[in-house]
């Protein structure tokens, strides 16, 4: 399974000049798992700030991708992966963790202090999707 961070979602909507078909070709990646994809309820918050584009919503909220709520469960994980790296702001701990807790084996991101997180998962950098 794969978790997104928001910033992937951003570059699709905003159709991103640098980053939207490493961003399009990361999800299609995750679609073709044929797995749910794990977003964190945050992914709302964080791309809804920046539109009030009611397909957005709609594109957030279809079928393949499944939007988990923060609990306690994720906010101890999140708590723990921010004591271990104490970098780590307070919204990507609860990415991290709430990818943790739904079982993903992937989170792509195009944050590159994350990819040297250690958090029990892969960190996938975004331009790992770009081509050429």
């Amino acid at each position: 399974m794969f978790a997104l961070d928001s910033n992937v979602l951003i570059y699709i909507l905003e159709h991103n000049e640098t980053f939207f078909e490493a961003a399009q070709s990361a999800v299609q990646t995750a679609l073709d798992s044929g797995k749910p994809i794990c977003l964190s309820i945050l992914v709302l918050t964080e791309v809804l700030s920046g539109t009030n584009d009611k397909l957005a919503l709609e594109f957030l909220t279809a079928s393949q991708f499944t939007l988990h709520d923060l609990n306690q469960d994720i906010a101890i994980r999140a708590g723990k992966l921010r004591f271990a790296q104490p970098g780590l702001r307070t919204p990507d701990s609860i990415h991290l963790a709430t990818a943790q807790a739904a079982g993903a084996r992937h989170f792509i991101t195009n944050d590159d202090r994350l990819c040297k997180i250690d958090a029990a998962i892969e960190i996938v950098p975004l331009s790992r999707f770009a081509k050429g």
